[in-house]
């Protein structure tokens, strides 16, 4: 069992770094091993999944990561309930797959209701309960609610500081998405100073290859998968 949950914390960071193919392969023969070995629907099983799909979205495979996260949260549902926060933590993974596929309105549905039921669950300073305001943000974006999703990231990133510290990668994550957006609304020296400073911290803290550097650099937003760890 240690040994499987360690190569699952392992994909996690190599897909972090960006090594999508190296943590997809990994994290496929983790999760084959915990649900031959103990059950699909055993906890560390089901977080292994979630990964996976994870994964399947860092790789462009949006449907994939939904149809797999849908499962994960079906069998959560069914095990530990609607408002658990592991069940809560698939809503919001799902949401960016969603959006992915280009279904802005429904993506910013279920974010909208999952990031409310965290905050009502965990509280509104809950690390996934920021998490998924970033990824509620993204979706106001993409739905043309500009202002409101600027506003948000705003809220967010001041939580996240206080939560997480300044140079934690999720406030860094947030701050460059928000740069995005204010890029978005036509504020392209306020947006260009926010990028350049977010991307001169970002790169000794994260790495210079980190995906998220990138996606600033290129004016992209930048989702924020969660995953949970079972105890």
């Amino acid at each position: 069992m240690d040994t499987l949950r360690t190569a699952k914390n392992l994909a996690v960071s190599l897909r972090k770094m960006g090594r999508y193919e190296e943590a997809y392969e990994l994290t496929k023969d983790a999760s084959d091993r915990f649900e031959r070995n103990y059950g699909a629907n055993h906890p560390e099983a089901l977080a292994c999944r979630l990964n996976l799909a994870c994964d399947l979205s860092a790789r462009q495979e949006k449907e994939a990561a939904f149809t797999l996260a849908r499962k994960v949260l079906m069998a959560y549902q069914d095990t530990m309930g609607a408002r658990h926060p592991f069940t809560l933590a698939a809503a919001s993974n799902i949401a960016t797959y969603l959006r992915g596929r280009g279904f802005a309105q429904d993506a910013l549905a279920l974010a909208d209701r999952t990031a409310s039921a965290l905050s009502e669950v965990l509280g509104s300073g809950h690390p996934f309960t920021l998490a998924c305001a970033v990824n509620k943000a993204n979706c106001l974006h993409d739905d043309g609610q500009l202002s409101a999703a600027e506003d948000l990231l705003r809220e967010t990133v001041e939580r996240l500081r206080k939560t997480l510290g300044e140079q934690h990668p999720d406030t860094l994550i947030c701050e460059g998405n928000l740069a995005v957006i204010m890029h978005a609304q036509g504020r392209a020296d306020d947006a260009g100073l926010l990028q350049r400073q977010v991307i001169t911290v970002m790169e000794p803290v994260l790495g210079p290859e980190h995906p998220g550097i990138d996606a600033v650099a290129g004016w992209r937003l930048y989702n924020r998968d969660l995953e949970v760890q079972p105890t």
